[in-house]
C-alpha cells in the first residue's frame, strides 16, 4: 500500500524547475521577475546562450524599482495611474484618492493580500495552508483530497458546496480552527473556498490512507463564472493572473483543475486564452470521482464574484485611470497567444472596428448607411479611415478576433460583452460604446482599468429605438431588448472626436513629452538628424517649453540616450557591453560582423535601434513593438580596440511573414552611406532567405531611394548569374534562377523586363541562350512591357546572347566591379545558423 508517501518527501517550494520555454513572459516582464527570483537570475546569467532574457539579467535595475509594486521596498507604485478628475467625494485628498484607486485595482490589491496571507495550518513538518482573509485565494503543500463521495456524475449543479464530508481534506499540519472559522463569512461559491476547505483535517503520525493519484505537478483550483460570456469569462482569468502574481508562478508548465460539481463538460468559445497560462489540457474533477487524490503544490485562485474583486464587484473609486496590472495582463496574453502589432500605420490612417451584433437585440438597423457615411468623409477628409464591419460570432475563431480587435485604432459597438475585447486594444486606441443602453459604467469602468479613452453616445434625440424594449421575461421595459439606428452625421461627429483625442496624444504611440532632435552624438560622431523621432526625455526635470534638442547624446554600444553630456561621459564609462547583445552570424577578416538580435529578447535595445533609425528614415513608423521582428545588426571593429564594435546599420525582418518579405526595414547611418553597406545588407537578406530554402522580397511599396537601390541589386545579381548559366551552357527554369539568387519570382521577371532581356512566348518556362538571328524576335512581339502586364510564371523567358553581353558591359563598371572603397558581401563568413 502507498501511504500518503510525499509526507516523506523534502519541502518543495511553488516554483518548479524553470524551463525557459515554459517560463514565456514578455520581455519587459522580466526584469520583474528576476527581482523575485534571484535564484532564476543567476540560471540565466550563467546560461547565456539558452536564456531568452539575457539581456534584461545582465542589466537588471535597482530591485526597488524593477517591481510590479507588492514586493518588499518596492517604489514602482502606481507608476501608470492618473487621477485627473474628482473623487466625488470618495476621497479628501488627491494623494488618498490615487492610493485607494491602486489598492483597489492595481497591483497594490496584491500588496494587501500578501499582508493577509497567514498560515491556517502550520507546517508539522509538511504538509501546509495559507490563506488570505475570507478564504478568497489560498497555498498548500502536501495535501489530499478524497473525491470519492462527490457523485459529480449525477448531478447538473456547478456550484454544489457539500460535495466534500469531514475528513474528506486534510494534511500532516497544525489547523488554526478558530481563526480559520472566523473567514467563513463570505461563503458563496464563487466569492470564497471556505465551503471547501472547512472540512479540512489535521492529520498525525498515525493517520494514513492510501493515495490513488498523486499530482506533482504545481497545480491550480479554480471555479469559473460564465464561460459563454465573454465579459465574465475573463473574471475568471484575470483572477487567475492575479493568483500568479500572489504565488509568484509564472511556468506555464502547471496544471489547472476545474472545479465543477456537475457531470457537465467544459466548453467555451475563449478556450484557447487557457493556452496563455498552461500548456498542459484542463482537468474536470469529475476525472478524480472515486479516486484519494494528493497534491505537492496546489493554489486555490481568487475567483470571479468576490466581493471588492476584480473585476465583476470592484468598488472602482471615480476620476482615475489606467492600471499597470490591466495592461501587464494584455502584453501576457497577446504576447503568449501571439497576437501581432501591426501598426500604428502611416499618421493619417485609422483602423476602426465596427462590432456589429446578429442577436436578437441592439443591432443597429442603419449600419451600412452609416459606414457609408463615414467612408464619405475619409475620401474628403484629410483622415483615411480604414473600417472594418465585423460579427464576433462562433464562426469566427477566438484567435482571429484578437488579431483583429489588437490591430484596432478605434472599436466600437453597441452595449454588450463583446466590448470585452477593449482589453486587448493598444495602448493608443479608442473604445466608442455606441449606445450603453443605461448601463454607463460597464465597459467605462472596464475602460479606465484598461487605460483606453471611451465615449458613449450622448443625444439621446438623435438615436432611434425601434420599440420601447421590454425585458422578455419580466415584461418590464429596458433599453438593453431592443434595436437602435442613429443618426448618421451624430454618429460621425463622435468618431471625429475619437480622431481628434488620438491625435492629440500622437497616436503613433509617441508619448506627449517627444521633442524635435537637431543632431545626435554617437561614439565619438556627431551627426545631423534629417526627421523626427518619438524620443522621450531622458532626464527628469527637462524643461517642456523648448521643444528643441540641440544634440543628443547616445550610446553607441547599448544606444541608450541621455540630453546631457556629463551624464552621457559618466554612462560611457560604465557601460559594459560591447557589441550588440545577439549571436554574430558574420565575421570578417577586415573586422565586419553581423549579430541577430531578438526583438522579445532584446526589446529595449531594438526599441532604440528603431527611434535612431526614425531619424533618418522617413516613412518608419514601428518604434516600440519589436517583439515580432529580427534585426541584423552591422557593426565594424575599432582599429585600436578590436573588442569595441562600432555601428554601421542594419535590416529587421518579420519572424513570420505571411507575404515572404525578407526585409522590413533597412537603414545605413549617414556617415558610412556610398560604401556599399546598404547592398551588403541586402545581400545578406537573400542569403539568410537562401539558407531557408527559400525566396523572398522586401516590403512594398519601396521608397524611391529603396527602389533605386535594390533595383541595383537585383540587376547586378541576376546578370551575375545569366552569366554563369551563359559560361556553363546550362538551361534553367526560371524558377531555378529564383531559387539560385533567393530573389522571388515576380522580381526576377521584372527585372529580366527592365533590362530588356526577356519577352514572352508560350511555352515552357526556361531561360534559353540564342544566336543573333533570334535578336529580332523580341521587336516581332509586343507581349512584354515594363509594367510586367503580361509576363506570369509560366512565361518562357527567352534571353539573347549578344544583348546579354551587352548589358553585362553596361555594368562592368558599376555593380558587377565596385570601387575600392565598397564592401562586399562574402556569404563564405556567414557562420550556420539554425533557423528558429
Amino acid at each position: 500500500m502507498l501511504f500518503i508517501y510525499f509526507l516523506t518527501f523534502l519541502v518543495i517550494v511553488f516554483v518548479d524547475s524553470y524551463k525557459w520555454s515554459d517560463l514565456d513572459i514578455p520581455s519587459e516582464h522580466s526584469t520583474y521577475f528576476f527581482t523575485s527570483n534571484p535564484s532564476i537570475h543567476a540560471q540565466c546569467l550563467a546560461d547565456k546562450d539558452q536564456c531568452p532574457y539575457y539581456e534584461q539579467a545582465q542589466n537588471l535595475p535597482s530591485p526597488n524599482v524593477a517591481c510590479w509594486g507588492y514586493e518588499p521596498d518596492c517604489k514602482n507604485i502606481a507608476p501608470l495611474v492618473q487621477c485627473l478628475e474628482d473623487s466625488r467625494g470618495w476621497t479628501k485628498t488627491k494623494e488618498e484618492q490615487l492610493t485607494q484607486f491602486w489598492r483597489t485595482a492595481d497591483f497594490g490589491y496584491i500588496a494587501e493580500k500578501r499582508k493577509e496571507l497567514r498560515e491556517m495550518c502550520s507546517p508539522s513538518p509538511s504538509s501546509s495552508l495559507e490563506c488570505v482573509d475570507h478564504l478568497r485565494f489560498c497555498r498548500a503543500r502536501n495535501i489530499y483530497i478524497d473525491f470519492r463521495h462527490t457523485e459529480t456524475s449525477k448531478h447538473h449543479n456547478r456550484y454544489r458546496e457539500d460535495i466534500l464530508k469531514f475528513g474528506d481534506i486534510g494534511g500532516y499540519c497544525k489547523l488554526h480552527h478558530d481563526d480559520f472559522m472566523k473567514n467563513g463569512d463570505h461563503k458563496s461559491p464563487l466569492q470564497s473556498w471556505f465551503s471547501e476547505l472547512q472540512v479540512f483535517k489535521e492529520i498525525n503520525e498515525t493517520d494514513s490512507f492510501q493515495c490513488d493519484l498523486t499530482i506533482t505537478k504545481p497545480t491550480i483550483f479554480i471555479k469559473l463564472d460564465s464561460g459563454y460570456n465573454m465579459y465574465h469569462h475573463f473574471c475568471d482569468f484575470i483572477n487567475l493572473y492575479v493568483s500568479q502574481h500572489m504565488n509568484n508562478t509564472f511556468t506555464k508548465d502547471v496544471q489547472i483543475i476545474l472545479w465543477d460539481t456537475s457531470s457537465n463538460d467544459y466548453w467555451s468559445f475563449f478556450s484557447s486564452t487557457w493556452n496563455a497560462f498552461t500548456s498542459n489540457q484542463l482537468i474536470h474533477i469529475k476525472e478524480f470521482e472515486g479516486k484519494r487524490v494528493c497534491f505537492e503544490n496546489v493554489v486555490f485562485s481568487f475567483l470571479a464574484r468576490m466581493f471588492f474583486g476584480f473585476y465583476y464587484n470592484m468598488p472602482l473609486v471615480p476620476g482615475c485611470t489606467q492600471t499597470s496590472l490591466f495592461r501587464s495582463f494584455q502584453q501576457y496574453l497577446i504576447h503568449r497567444l501571439r497576437i501581432p502589432q501591426l501598426g500604428p500605420l502611416k499618421s493619417n490612417q485609422i483602423r476602426i472596428t465596427l462590432l456589429n451584433r446578429t442577436t436578437q437585440f441592439r443591432q443597429i438597423l442603419n449600419v451600412n448607411e452609416i459606414v457609408e457615411h463615414l467612408r464619405n468623409i475619409s475620401s474628403n477628409g484629410n483622415n483615411d479611415y480604414l473600417i472594418n464591419v465585423v460579427d464576433y460570432n462562433i464562426n469566427m475563431p477566438f484567435i482571429q478576433q484578437l488579431n483583429i480587435t489588437h490591430n484596432t485604432d478605434i472599436f466600437m459597438g453597441m452595449h454588450g460583452a463583446g466590448l470585452t475585447h477593449l482589453l486587448f486594444l493598444p495602448d493608443w486606441a479608442t473604445i466608442f460604446e455606441i449606445h450603453n443602453c443605461e448601463d454607463k459604467d460597464c465597459y467605462q469602468d472596464l475602460a479606465r482599468l484598461r487605460g483606453v479613452k471611451y465615449f458613449t453616445w450622448e443625444n439621446e434625440e438623435k438615436a432611434y429605438p425601434q420599440d420601447e424594449g421590454k425585458h422578455p421575461t419580466l415584461g418590464t421595459p429596458h433599453k438593453k431588448f431592443t434595436n437602435y439606428a442613429f443618426d448618421k452625421h451624430e454618429f460621425a461627429h463622435i468618431i471625429m472626436a475619437d480622431d481628434d483625442s488620438m491625435s492629440d496624444d500622437d497616436q503613433l504611440d509617441i508619448p506627449d513629452n517627444t521633442k524635435h532632435i537637431s543632431s545626435i552624438r554617437l561614439g565619438q560622431v556627431d551627426i545631423d538628424c534629417w526627421f523626427h523621432s518619438p524620443y522621450i526625455d531622458a532626464e527628469e526635470g527637462s524643461s517642456e517649453k523648448d521643444r528643441t534638442i540641440e544634440k543628443l547624446y547616445i550610446c553607441e554600444q547599448c544606444l541608450r540616450y541621455f540630453l546631457n553630456n556629463r551624464k552621457y561621459r559618466q554612462h560611457t564609462n560604465e557601460c559594459t557591453r560591447r557589441h550588440p547583445p545577439g549571436r554574430k552570424i558574420y565575421e570578417h577578416p577586415d573586422g565586419l560582423s553581423v549579430y541577430e538580435v531578438d526583438g522579445t529578447a532584446a526589446q529595449l535595445y531594438c526599441q532604440c535601434l528603431c527611434l535612431l533609425a526614425k531619424l533618418f528614415l522617413e516613412r518608419k513608423t514601428i518604434y516600440f513593438d519589436v517583439e515580432p521582428f529580427l534585426f541584423y545588426v552591422l557593426v565594424e571593429a575599432d582599429k585600436r580596440n578590436k573588442n569595441l564594435q562600432h555601428i554601421i546599420g542594419y535590416f529587421s525582418k518579420e519572424k513570420l511573414s505571411d507575404e515572404f518579405y525578407n526585409l522590413a526595414c533597412l537603414m545605413v547611418l549617414p556617415h558610412r552611406q556610398r560604401h556599399g553597406f546598404g547592398r551588403f545588407l541586402i545581400a545578406l537578406s537573400y542569403e539568410l532567405t537562401k539558407l531557408e530554402k527559400k525566396t523572398g522580397s522586401p516590403e512594398k511599396p519601396l521608397s524611391a531611394l529603396g527602389q533605386m537601390t535594390y533595383k541595383s541589386y537585383w540587376h547586378s545579381t541576376i546578370l551575375a548569374k545569366l552569366e554563369e548559366y551563359r559560361r556553363l551552357q546550362m538551361h534553367v527554369p526560371v524558377s531555378q534562377l529564383s531559387l539560385d539568387t533567393g530573389i522571388c519570382l515576380e522580381d526576377v521577371v521584372q527585372t529580366l523586363v527592365d533590362l530588356r532581356l526577356a519577352h514572352t512566348v508560350n511555352a515552357t518556362n526556361e531561360i534559353t541562350f540564342k544566336p543573333h538571328e533570334l535578336r529580332h524576335r523580341r521587336r516581332q512581339q509586343n507581349q512584354c512591357d515594363n509594367n510586367n502586364n503580361h509576363i506570369d510564371s509560366s512565361s518562357v523567358l527567352i534571353v539573347n546572347e549578344d544583348i546579354l553581353r551587352s548589358a553585362l558591359t553596361r555594368h562592368s563598371t558599376g555593380n558587377l566591379s565596385p570601387p575600392n572603397n565598397q564592401h562586399l558581401f562574402d556569404p563564405s563568413y556567414l557562420r550556420l545558423i539554425s533557423r528558429r
